[in-house]
């Protein structure tokens, strides 16, 4: 696909209600809801957004909040997939511009040019005050970079997990496994369980879902992902098994990372030895 037709497909998003995704009740419906595998945003895999859709309705989203914005295909298509307000953050330029051209006047979409941590922290801070009313949908890129000490999941985590109830996707994340899906590393230390596990368990969250099914399923680009909540809903609704949450997998986050011991996340994030 040329980067025009790419930019116009992006557009284009906008205008799908995408309701034979919504309604797909299995792997092979949702995949004949892909378009002939032209769908755009959640790094093209149309599965993907089917497992985001069924985790936002059980968490009973109320908001996408989405760092990194790209081009906009997540946030328009999570726009009209979710149908939820989307908050979405861009620290490039050139990035930002093009995402503001493809979304102007697309309702329900605000894009801010600034890093993810701040961008977080003014978002959570607001969620956090709303209490039980608030439900967000966070939607994380890794920032694949070389210095493990600027690895912003650090300070992502800390403000998510200030609020109440919420679920989160962090993307480009080792699927413990499955070697087959491509992952970050931030100057060498990868981007898996073992370097979140303090963070998630000073926060009291207990468990770590990832995707059950190889990337080949799916029909984007095959970047592994976490999925992490605390909401009562989605623990019973995964608890289910019913499709797409059937489509996850579990794992416990190690027991020793239990503990609100806030140098063992730092040097975590940092690559080093706890």
């Amino acid at each position: 696909m040329s980067r025009i037709h790419r930019l116009h497909s992006i557009a284009a998003a906008r205008w799908r209600w995408f309701r034979e995704l919504r309604e797909s009740a299995d792997v092979t419906s949702a995949l004949a809801a892909s378009g002939g595998g032209r769908f755009m945003g959640f790094n093209g895999n149309v599965v993907r957004a089917r497992i985001v859709l069924g985790l936002a309705e059980a968490l009973r989203a109320t908001r996408f909040v989405e760092t990194g914005t790209y081009h906009g295909a997540t946030a328009l298509s999570a726009r009209r997939l979710l149908r939820v307000p989307v908050e979405s953050c861009e620290l490039s330029g050139r990035n930002y511009f093009i995402s503001r051209v493809l979304t102007l006047g697309a309702p329900g979409i605000r894009l801010s040019r600034e890093g993810s941590p701040e961008f977080l922290a003014s978002v959570c801070r607001r969620e956090a005050a709303r209490g039980e009313q608030a439900r967000p949908f966070f939607y994380l890129d890794a920032h694949e970079g070389v210095d493990p000490a600027s690895l912003p999941l650090r300070e992502e985590l800390g403000e998510i997990t200030a609020v109440a109830s919420f679920a989160a996707l962090i993307d480009d994340f080792v699927v413990p496994g499955q070697k087959a899906y491509r992952s970050g590393t931030y100057g060498g230390v990868p981007v898996d369980l073992a370097l979140i596990a303090p963070m998630l368990g000073a926060a009291g969250i207990e468990a770590c879902y990832f995707p059950a099914h190889a990337p080949e399923m799916d029909t984007g680009y095959p970047s592994g992902y976490a999925v992490i909540w605390r909401s009562t809903a989605l623990d019973q609704a995964w608890a289910r098994g019913e499709f797409p949450l059937n489509l996850l997998t579990r794992q416990r986050v190690p027991e020793a990372a239990h503990r609100p011991d806030r140098q063992a996340c730092e040097a975590a994030t940092a690559g080093l030895p706890l």
